[in-house]
């Protein structure tokens, strides 16, 4: 596994952890009102849904990195302005993957459904974002 691919797998478990890490808090503070924790302990299926997201963010930059590396371009014209250098990448991708994560949890505490379902359609998209990438990956 060479140094991107470990720094990506760190990038993805800390991602995770801190949106956990989030979901027991009490905005106001108040001791009467009732704390919904966004992750409850049985909530497997939210979880695997964060999880799986922040795998395919980060497989999304990975594979990318190693397609510029072979003559491929970026298609995002955002993502153009900085996935040359890639400690800014990596710090833009984390950092907008994090604030995802964690305003689906605020979200989450305030309307399931509304999170569930937004999760679910961002983790289809950068399905096919990184099945993208895999198809240009193999015509390289």
């Amino acid at each position: 596994m060479n140094r991107i691919s470990t720094t990506l797998i760190a990038l993805a478990v800390l991602l995770y952890q801190a949106s956990i890490g989030m979901a027991g808090e009490n905005e106001a503070n108040e001791p009467t009102q009732k704390v919904i924790p966004a992750n409850p302990p049985g909530d497997w299926l939210y979880t695997a849904l964060e999880l799986n997201y922040v795998f395919l963010n980060a497989a999304d930059l990975l594979i990318t990195f190693e397609g510029l590396k072979r003559g491929a371009r970026e298609a995002n014209p955002v993502a153009r302005l900085f996935i040359h250098n890639k400690p800014l990448a990596l710090a833009v991708k984390g950092g907008v993957t994090a604030g995802v994560l964690f305003g689906l949890a605020y979200v989450k505490k305030h309307d399931a459904k509304a999170a569930y379902i937004s999760l679910g359609l961002l983790n289809v998209i950068y399905g096919v974002v990184v099945a993208n990438n895999v198809s240009v990956q193999l015509r390289l």
